[in-house]
């Protein structure tokens, strides 16, 4: 590496800050919709039990409770994650910027340099890798930034791979792929394994003067090579898909898959097909925040520079590559169409793994990747035409020059930024629910169901995104919610639960499953009758107190077939005598006089065990237990005191680290053995 290298290198370290909005440069920070929805909220509870010494493995305070680590989107495996427990979630998150546009531009770099392009080619095409319009609108989206980031590193690494056909370079294939999926989005990595394994067949053949290498493994090598990267990217991310797999199983994505209607939502239409190259073209949408220069979900620009040098790629000699990503690059727009797409709904009930993506413009990073590989093809025809030499060097300074001008227009306050007091701010609704004590708060179906923000202020949107307790917002206040959100991996048990609850007609109809789920707290803007206590409000929201919650665990008559039901004040229960309640863990204690049926709140999940300290002499007696009304846990006790542990211990995320240690201990051998043989010669010669 030349001090040229090292000049491009660091200037492209540096292009964060002029990209993102001056965000890195002064003290406002992003905050549009999902930073708030849903990453603030896993980022600052998962450091909370970080920083208290536990491992974030279940979150008892989204959705009535569920998974937290098998979560993939909370990324919590994820290494860059770790800027977030360390730093306020204000400074993680400017860090954890500025590093991910600065590596998938410096990786972009290395990759073009590898392939033999020139530094002022690489130098270019890392720029459209990084900020074009699909890189930089998905700022707001962590799991996505942080997964599609890695592609031009595993592409790096395949073609050392190729060349120099080891262990060590597919090692870290594998890695780089355990944290594309770490970070959470496992449909950009299923794009980045499609897109590498066909690029390795093409560079094999790639027979040029840019090419790196030439070399002649056969298509069984490169099948076999993918095979054992595979094998070692599935035991070192088997912490993670192992708990993810066993949620996916019991959640709305589990079965049949997400259903074709929802699958076409926010499909690209073909009127903004021109915003794909001039994004002023891009049509509004409805759910476009004031403010919000363009529609995210249709992003993914590329500008009218890049467009021009494409044009001199199609006359390229390199045939099989042009083939290859022209390919990719049609079949990421026909996917992301959906159903303005004719073939789409076809494929659909063809190929299973289309049922995984939750919108059809996720496959626009194949575009965006293939059109910065053609770009690159584009600049190479330039600077290989029969032309003055000292001119040809002028037209790509100057095209280099327009390229990164051109994006860094389109960039230009291309979503609000807000002040980071915004993060720290406890909002008077949300001081009235947590001066009180909250078992678990409900958000009214109505309001919930008409958070549209577009059209508002950006005051009053900024007091909503937080105010209200939308989505995940309630994690950073560890207040439990059942309020239904964005996440896609939401309970089976939890979706059949809350739709009786919001398809009741009114407040009294839903009361007798509102007191059994222990909702202690209602935030609406109706007024409610004397059996709720209004104990505070926010400008038309108000803060209701259930006085009738039966609690977060509590014993029933002894029968599995008890109706929840408006006769349920009829019910005779009781309140434990002591209980506590942690993360990971519910400890309480029934005195019992007869056998009867206990009852806890938290949803039947696998890994939740039961244990008694104090039954039949026996400590630490393991209890079964049962799903009660499709989602509470129950259990059924005999007469006499009960000191009760509720447990989780989740088999799946225990086996997964097994298989990753393993893999780790054995790939720690090896290199080690590697390492003696090579002393042993050097010291035989």
């Amino acid at each position: 590496m030349d001090k040229r290298d090292k000049t491009s290198i660091l200037l492209l370290i540096c292009l964060p800050i002029f990209f993102l909005s001056g965000t890195l440069t002064s003290s406002h920070t992003f905050f549009m919709r999902d930073i708030t929805y849903l990453f603030h909220p896993w980022r600052s509870l998962s450091a909370q039990m970080i920083q208290s010494g536990l491992m974030p493995l279940w979150n008892p305070y989204e959705m009535g409770g569920m998974p937290f680590l098998a979560n993939c989107q909370s990324a919590i495996l994820y290494p860059f994650t770790i800027l977030f427990w360390i730093f306020h979630f204000v400074i993680g998150l400017k860090c954890f910027h500025f590093l991910h546009y600065a590596l998938a531009s410096l990786g972009f770099f290395l990759f073009a340099k590898k392939c033999g392009f020139s530094k002022i080619i690489s130098f270019s095409g890392s720029v459209l890798f990084a900020y074009n319009g699909y890189s930089l609108t998905r700022h707001e989206f962590l799991s996505v930034l942080g997964s599609l980031i890695w592609l031009p590193w595993l592409l790096i690494f395949c073609i050392q791979k190729i060349s120099k056909k080891n262990l060590t370079q597919l090692f870290f294939c594998s890695l780089v792929l355990t944290f594309s999926f770490f970070s959470g989005f496992p449909q950009i990595l299923v794009l980045q394994i499609i897109f590498a394994f066909l690029f390795s067949f093409i560079f094999t053949s790639f027979k040029s003067n840019i090419a790196l290498d030439n070399g002649k493994f056969g298509f069984k090598q490169n099948i076999l090579d993918w095979i054992k990267i595979l094998i070692l990217f599935i035991f070192m991310s088997a912490p993670q898909w192992m708990p993810t797999l066993e949620l996916l199983q019991n959640s709305i994505r589990g079965g049949p898959g997400i259903s074709f209607s929802e699958a076409v939502t926010y499909s690209f239409p073909l009127d903004s097909l021109f915003g794909l190259i001039y994004p002023f073209r891009i049509l509004h949408h409805s759910d476009r925040f004031t403010g919000e220069k363009f529609f995210w979900i249709w992003s993914a620009w590329w500008g009218f520079t890049a467009s021009f040098l494409i044009l001199f790629s199609l006359i390229s000699k390199y045939k099989k590559l042009i083939a290859l990503v022209v390919s990719l690059s049609a079949i990421g727009i026909l996917w992301s169409m959906g159903e303005y797409c004719p073939f789409f709904e076809f494929f659909y009930a063809k190929i299973s793994f289309l049922h995984l993506f939750r919108y059809p413009p996720v496959a626009l990073y194949l575009t965006t990747s293939s059109i910065a590989l053609l770009m690159l093809v584009g600049f190479h025809s330039i600077q290989t035409a029969k032309l003055n030499k000292n001119f040809k060097k002028l037209i790509l300074l100057l095209l280099t020059l327009a390229l990164s001008l051109e994006l860094w227009f389109y960039s230009k306050n291309i979503t609000p930024t807000i002040i980071p007091e915004y993060y720290q701010v406890t909002f008077n609704a949300i001081k009235s629910v947590l001066k009180d004590r909250p078992g678990t708060v409900l958000l009214s179906h109505k309001v919930n169901s008409q958070r549209r923000l577009a059209g508002m202020s950006s005051q009053d949107a900024q007091m909503r995104f937080r105010a209200y307790l939308f989505d995940l917002t309630n994690l950073p206040y560890r207040i439990k919610t059942i309020n239904p959100s964005g996440e896609p991996l939401a309970l089976n048990s939890f979706q059949e639960l809350y739709q009786a609850l919001a398809s009741s007609v009114s407040i009294e109809e839903a009361k007798p499953l509102i007191n059994f789920w222990n909702i202690t707290h209602f935030l609406t803007e109706d007024f409610l009758g004397s059996d709720w206590k209004l104990i505070g409000q926010e400008k038309d929201l108000k803060i209701y107190r259930n006085l009738e919650a039966l609690g977060s665990a509590f014993s029933l008559e002894n029968k599995e077939n008890l109706p929840i039901s408006k006769n349920q004040k009829k019910l005779e229960f009781s309140s434990p005598s002591f209980i506590k309640i942690y993360n990971h863990k519910i400890i309480s204690q029934f005195i019992l006089e007869t056998a009867k049926l206990v009852i806890f709140t938290m949803p039947y999940y696998p890994g939740w065990e039961l244990y008694c300290a104090t039954c039949d002499s026996k400590p630490n007696k393991k209890i079964p237990t049962f799903m009660f009304r499709n989602y509470f846990t129950g259990s059924h006790l005999t007469d006499g005191d009960h000191l009760l542990y509720l447990v989780y211990q989740p088999v799946s995320w225990k086996i997964g680290m097994i298989l990753f240690i393993f893999t780790i201990l054995i790939l720690t051998l090896f290199f080690m053995r590697i390492h003696l043989k090579c002393l042993t010669h050097q010291l035989r010669y």
